[in-house]
């Protein structure tokens, strides 16, 4: 069986700590949500703290994004 957690943190190093937590307890994944900011760059900074984890979205809302800075924020992550 699986585990994630639906994750808020206010601050890159604070989803950094909390992605190393999670993946010591043994969960799988961590969700993020664009509640308070843009998700990319928090799940891109908890990834690199604990890489055996699985990344995701709970909430990312395209529409008001143009296409343009979609791919973007995709060039940046890659």
């Amino acid at each position: 069986m699986e585990f994630d957690l639906m994750a808020r943190p206010s601050t890159w190093s604070e989803a950094a700590e909390l992605a190393k937590k999670l993946e010591a307890s043994g969960f799988s994944g961590m969700l993020m949500t664009e509640s308070s900011q843009v998700p990319w760059m928090v799940i891109a900074a908890a990834a690199m703290a604990a890489p055996t984890l699985q990344f995701s979205t709970g909430i990312a809302v395209a529409f008001p994004r143009s296409p343009m800075m979609s791919a973007q924020i995709a060039w940046e992550l890659a």
